[in-house]
């Protein structure tokens, strides 16, 4: 009973088709596979999950982040990555107002 009197249905009130489940679990192996990158790039540089790093390793960091930042411009494979890799490398400092 819904509390007024009426029934309630066992179904379930969401669907989603075939295709949307696929997408949806494509998308989650593209994150899990982008997290997994996200998580060796932090350990070679030396940079926790949370971006910590320590006050002495902070320039070994630095450098180690830009060698790999060189790396990942080198293996683009078209201007367009090379041109996200240089805008978006999640080592930079960024602005954080744009």
């Amino acid at each position: 009973m819904d509390g007024a009197g009426g029934k309630v249905s066992s179904q379930c009130p969401i669907s989603i088709d075939g295709d949307e489940a696929d997408a949806v679990l494509e998308a989650a192996m593209k994150q899990d596979e982008a997290d997994g990158q996200m998580e060796i790039l932090r350990n070679v540089i030396g940079i926790g999950s949370d971006g910590w790093v320590a006050h002495d390793s902070y320039h070994d960091a630095v450098a180690k982040a830009a060698e790999m930042k060189e790396q990942a411009i080198a293996y683009a494979e078209n201007e367009t990555e090379r041109e996200l890799t240089v805008r978006h490398w999640p080592f930079d400092d960024h602005d954080e107002a744009e």
